[in-house]
């Protein structure tokens, strides 16, 4: 999916890259050249850049030809990073990324993986990237990982885990272990080859196997630690002792377990795993793997996704730091999974979807306002109102007159520049209205024209909307504060 931003003012029209979508690493845009290195595509036609390797925006290279300018390295087959880039891929040769390693370090949203930046939404990036779509890391990794920091009630880590609605942790623990035992003994389950890719790159980019004076990569096994239940898991969440193998999550801040649990945890690292591994096994290292929130859909799948004007929740609420969209701004995200791979349109609508009433900033901070209940926080979309859901910066308020019911919905382009592209026709109550002329986009045949909006709901000035602002009052005038969630 691709989400594009457009902003307007008096006098000025120009291109400006806003929130990208929550699978997009886009790289700014400069005056006259547009560029989404990196950015997530399902085919080559998603790239104005490049061409589509592995789910990426990126040139397809190999060790006998060179890349240039920024993404100068060449991950080509068999190395950690193409491996994380592209798991078990075959095709491609390999990628052009930007190198990394002897003091070079990656931007952020990636993560280095041997000598390359391989974008974290689609990598195996460690703990730190829960605003992608999936991590591994080593648990109590020591000073060269990240994975945690051993105490006596267990390993404290330094974020927390993806939840999901029903209050199940989205991760696995994995024991690799060059053991000859079988899945089969007490307190291990068989893995399936799907979890075992990126346990593998995490491997080789640790060094942890196919280096000197360790072990080949494909003598170890991948047995799985369960997470307790039951009375078991009622001990493991209170002081009691673990009395067989397991694990269990800790997050006294989300009501997950006693608070004692992580009073000798770093202030920084105030959730805990407790977890009772099989003893004995060779060359043993537990890893986790989640899957984080941001995978989670915006909203519950709809029986016939995709008319004009069905609301629809952009993939950039997704994201827990995605503060706002902005009423000068239009924001066409083609491809939404709400409006069944069709453009999801965000018109000069101001706030997030999901948050009518917005969450107030600390003037001191700069941050969320502490001491707000429930109803006064956002949680990302489709999600229960949670700490481990919560929206992690300040949000605007919905205006009362751009409300997201009438002016962020599916819609389709209805025309543009491109004499050969098929355009849309506007269903009854809608007006095809100019939003993004060609001026502001060298990718005129993709992005540029004129789209399907409610007639009544045309910004002729996006400076003089009026400012009111939803207000939870009372009376409360925007109506439920999470519309959506669960």
């Amino acid at each position: 999916m691709k989400s594009m931003t457009f902003a307007t003012a008096v006098g000025l029209l120009a291109l400006v890259f806003g929130a990208a979508s929550a699978c997009s690493t886009q790289a700014p845009a400069t005056a006259g050249s547009e560029t989404n290195w990196l950015s997530a595509c399902s085919s080559d036609s998603d790239c104005h850049v490049g061409q589509c390797v592995c789910g990426v925006c990126s040139t397809e290279c190999s060790e006998s030809t060179s890349c240039g300018g920024e993404f100068d390295t060449c991950a080509s087959r068999g190395t950690a990073a193409f491996g994380a880039l592209c798991g078990s891929q075959t095709v491609m040769t390999g990628a052009c990324l930007t190198g990394c390693g002897n003091g070079r370090s990656c931007a952020a949203g990636s993560t280095c993986i041997g000598t390359a930046c391989v974008p974290s939404h689609v990598g195996t990036g460690g703990f730190g990237a829960s605003s992608f779509s999936n991590f591994t890391d080593e648990i109590n990794a020591g000073p060269d990982g990240d994975g945690g920091t051993q105490q006596p009630s267990g390993v404290c880590l330094p974020q927390a885990l993806p939840v999901d609605a029903s209050g199940q942790v989205t991760c696995q623990i994995v024991e690799v272990s060059t053991s000859s035992e079988t899945c089969d003994a007490e307190g291990l389950n068989p893995v399936s080859d799907l979890s075992i890719a990126p346990l593998m790159v995490l491997l080789r980019a640790r060094s942890l196997c196919d280096a000197p004076s360790t072990p080949a990569c494909s003598a170890f096994s991948f047995c799985g630690v369960p997470e307790l239940s039951g009375p078991t898991l009622d001990a493991c969440l209170s002081t009691g002792d673990l009395a067989s193998p397991g694990w269990c999550y800790v997050d006294p801040v989300a009501g997950i377990g006693v608070p004692s649990l992580t009073a000798s945890c770093p202030s920084t690292e105030q959730q805990l795993l407790r977890l009772k591994l099989p003893t004995g096994r060779a060359n043993a290292h537990t890893l986790i793997t989640c899957q984080s929130q941001t995978s989670e859909p915006a909203s519950p799948p709809k029986s016939n996704p995709g008319a004009i004007g069905d609301p629809c929740v952009p993939l950039d609420e997704s994201k827990p730091d995605f503060s706002s969209f902005d009423e000068t701004e239009v924001n066409v995200e083609t491809n939404a999974p709400d409006c069944g791979g069709n453009v999801c349109l965000a018109a000069n609508f101001r706030g997030r979807v999901s948050c009518p009433y917005g969450q107030p900033s600390d003037p001191a901070t700069g941050g969320v306002q502490s001491g707000l209940t429930p109803d006064q926080e956002c949680f990302l979309p489709g999600t229960t109102a949670i700490a481990a859901n919560a929206v992690t910066v300040p949000v605007n308020p919905q205006l009362v007159t751009r409300r997201a019911a009438d002016v962020v919905t599916c819609s389709c382009r209805c025309d543009g520049p491109d004499m050969n592209a098929t355009y849309c026709t506007c269903p009854s109550g809608f007006v095809c209205q100019n939003l993004v002329p060609s001026a502001l986009s060298t990718a005129s045949n993709a992005i540029a024209g004129s789209y399907c909006i409610k007639d009544g709901t045309q910004v002729t000035n996006p400076t003089r909307i009026a400012a009111t602002v939803c207000d939870q009052g009372p009376p409360s005038n925007c109506g439920d504060p999470h519309p959506d969630g669960k």
